[in-house]
């Protein structure tokens, strides 16, 4: 795999000298070397040393430890550090985006910030998964993206978080009852039913099934929730029902050819 590195990167500082700016970006590769580099990029991090993460199972790597950049430069040759390896700083932000997208790392925000780095088992069998597609697990609670056991730490620390979050507002957790939310808050006469959504990473991207998204039209009281970082520092981020529903799109169909 590592063979394509160094011919990938000097692409993306010719497709950058072409666009006329000094830092390429992930947008400036062709989506199979963007996916061949994020792939040898997560079992690179994979590889470092690392100590116990807060996500059950996954590595967690300092960043000196993780050196990207470092790891990168011997495939382009030169010094290190030098102009061209700061060039290349935007482009390493992007693939970290790249795989926390996918749910395969969560890179804590701070330049000197550790990040966490799935198994590789917990998106395959005997082979590593193409980023290309994304592991979706459906439960009656809902539906998010990654592996089961995560999934549910996330979920509960995101419902924690949102019960923090209404402060002087009564809970009542009815995430099992299939309602289209899953907590109805109470204050006097005042009645809020917030689905809660929860993210390892930064970035605010959910999944919502068929019946949210139906209560969501039909319920003026429903808003949504979202929790990101949620088991290293939850962020609970607001989202009004109209917000929420002019940003939904289609990701998969169901057909029942029975």
């Amino acid at each position: 795999m590592d063979e394509r590195i160094g011919p990938i990167l000097r692409n993306s500082l010719r497709a950058a000298d072409a666009r006329g700016v000094s830092r390429p970006r992930i947008d400036d590769l062709p989506s199979a070397d963007r996916d061949w580099l994020a792939e040898a990029t997560l079992k690179y991090l994979g590889s470092r040393r690392y100590t116990a993460s807060p996500y059950p199972g996954w590595h967690q790597v300092r960043s000196f430890d993780a050196g990207v950049l470092r790891w990168w430069n011997e495939h382009l040759g030169g010094p290190f550090p030098s102009a061209t390896t700061r060039r290349l700083q935007t482009l390493r932000g992007d693939i970290y985006d790249h795989l926390d997208e996918f749910g395969r790392i969560v890179k804590e925000p701070g330049q000197d910030a550790p990040v966490h780095v799935a198994p590789i088992n917990a998106f395959s069998t005997g082979h590593e998964e193409s980023l290309g597609q994304r592991t979706i697990q459906v439960s009656e609670a809902g539906a998010g993206f990654g592996d089961a056991t995560t999934n549910q730490l996330v979920e509960t620390a995101a419902m924690d978080a949102a019960i923090a979050y209404y402060v002087g507002w009564q809970s009542e957790d009815v995430s099992k009852q299939n309602c289209g939310w899953d907590i109805t808050f109470r204050r006097g006469p005042e009645e809020l039913h917030v689905e809660v959504k929860g993210v390892s990473g930064q970035r605010q991207k959910v999944l919502l099934t068929r019946n949210e998204v139906a209560v969501a039209q039909a319920d003026p009281r429903w808003s949504l929730l979202v929790v990101t970082r949620a088991l290293v520092s939850p962020t609970p981020s607001p989202v009004d029902r109209d917000t929420a529903l002019a940003a939904v799109e289609p990701f998969v169909y169901v057909a029942d050819l029975g």
